[in-house]
């Protein structure tokens, strides 16, 4: 089904019947001695928004490379609608890519840009006035069509690239930190359009990036990249609230990391651990054996809730303010608990109704068991 702006859907494009618009099967890649992409399966479903998320070096620059066709797998497979694609090109594949650089021609005028691949198909000269047309009003370039790039902001050349890459309706579109050279207020509202774009055309986009706000805004699924392998792909709030391993935890989101002594196992799956040398906390601790030493918790920073008393609190434990880190709308504290380890609490800025914290204040600090996640265990 179309719409009025001639894309189509796609979700109800001729994809595989498992639902998925792409996947790896389990895919490795290397150049020379390095494993770049470590036997990787990934399902890709249609219509969603995919980030691919991890520090620089992952490889998820390289997984990107994989499903566009810029890399051929040492091992396993590329599916693309069902089929493999492995050994296929970049130019038959269904897929299209907005770069880093943008990679616009500087020669030709914002429409020559857009209709750049549709000539290169052999698209009828009407159907391409049309559909350049349809593409810049998509990203709110309409009128400026007869422009060079180079007279363009940051913000419209990216919005040609993406122009450029949608006008083929493509099955899959791949976006390489595509918003990385992009000033801060751009980028967030970028983050916003693009992800308003893919919504209302419904083509399924893979997204690359670094920025862990960036994936936890825009994505409907995150997959969390580590040393060529993915540790964990799931729904934002799910990777946020649960992270399944430490790299997980440490990377979205700030995380506090903490080793704990296994007190006691609970028949109604609460555990007890002792974190640093007087500090005892409660968790949820399904799986967790009756013999098991000790634990490595993730902690949120906001998680930590701040009291100059313990009148009241289940499982409080005592710390003294270290350093205050003014952030905006809110301030990161640094609470040294007794043995000389250390959390990192935040706490909205204060109001003219709410207790300011100081350095050198006392504290007496509190966790949900909910809030508090198992990410090791040994």
């Amino acid at each position: 089904m179309s719409g009025s702006n001639g894309y189509s859907n796609g979700s109800n494009g001729s994809h595989g019947s498992n639902g998925f618009a792409m996947e790896l099967r389990s895919v490795t890649k290397r150049y020379g001695s390095v494993t770049a992409v470590n036997a990787v399966d990934l399902q890709i479903r249609d219509g969603e928004f995919l980030t691919l998320l991890g520090p620089s070096g992952c490889g998820k620059t390289t997984i990107l490379r994989l499903l566009s066709g810029f890399e051929v797998p040492d091992e396993g497979q590329v599916v693309l609608a069902g089929g493999d694609v492995s050994h296929v090109p970049p130019h038959k594949r269904d897929v299209n890519q907005v770069f880093q650089s943008y990679a616009l021609f500087p020669h030709l005028t914002v429409e020559g840009n857009v209709a750049f691949g549709l000539r290169m198909r052999g698209v009828d000269s009407s159907e391409i006035k049309t559909r350049v047309k349809d593409a810049l009003d998509l990203v709110a370039l309409d009128g400026l069509g007869s422009r060079r790039t180079s007279e363009l902001s940051g913000g419209q050349r990216q919005r040609v690239a993406l122009a450029r890459a949608l006008v083929c309706r493509p099955k899959v579109l791949l976006l390489d930190e595509p918003l990385s050279a992009l000033d801060a207020k751009l980028r967030e509202m970028m983050q916003i359009e693009l992800k308003r774009i893919q919504q209302r055309l419904g083509i399924t986009f893979v997204f690359v990036t670094h920025d862990q706000e960036e994936a936890l805004t825009m994505s409907d699924r995150i997959a969390v990249v580590n040393k060529g392998r993915i540790e964990q792909i799931d729904a934002a709030d799910e990777i946020y609230e649960h992270p399944a391993t430490a790299f997980a935890a440490d990377f979205v989101g700030a995380a506090n990391l903490v080793r704990g002594e296994v007190l006691a196992v609970r028949n109604n799956g609460q555990c007890e651990a002792r974190i640093g040398e007087g500090a005892v906390v409660l968790f949820r601790g399904e799986g967790i054996a009756a013999d098991c030493a000790d634990v490595l918790l993730s902690i949120r920073p906001e998680k930590i809730h701040l009291s100059d008393s313990s009148e009241g609190l289940m499982g409080a434990f005592p710390g003294a303010i270290e350093d205050v880190i003014f952030r905006g709308a809110f301030a990161e504290l640094r609470i040294l608990l007794e043995g000389g380890s250390a959390l990192r609490a935040s706490v909205a800025n204060a109001s003219a109704h709410k207790r300011s914290w100081r350095k050198g204040d006392r504290v007496w600090c509190s966790v949900h068991h909910d809030d508090i996640v198992v990410v090791d265990r040994h």
